[in-house]
């Protein structure tokens, strides 16, 4: 998959209608021990404060996002799925290009 300017585009405008990060996942049994695990959006600080995702076992594999008001819910929501479809796509981008900048130094 090649992600064309249109593609980076988007998700450019995808990101910048989301809160800024540092987003954080606390996982239950790992970095929280008592409650859910979650996204923690800039320190709990902001217009969001922190967003539940739930995957519920035997019931699929869809995410349940918990913690934010239905418009802005949809945002987050575009964000992850277009984040979780580019990623592949955006890591081959940077290794090509580290190999090109690898090529390029070693024949100079």
């Amino acid at each position: 998959m090649t992600l064309t300017a249109n593609d980076l585009d988007e998700l450019q405008r995808l990101s910048d209608a989301v809160s800024p990060g540092t987003w954080v996942s606390l996982i239950e049994g790992r970095e929280i021990q008592n409650g859910s695990s979650f996204i923690q959006v800039n320190e709990g600080r902001g217009p969001v404060g922190d967003i539940e995702i739930t995957l519920v076992p035997g019931q699929g594999s869809d995410v349940d996002l918990w913690g934010v008001g239905h418009e802005t819910y949809t945002k987050y929501l575009d964000l992850i799925a277009a984040a979780r479809s580019s990623l592949p796509a955006l890591v081959d981008e940077v290794r090509h290009l580290r190999r090109e900048v690898e090529r390029m130094a070693a024949s100079s």
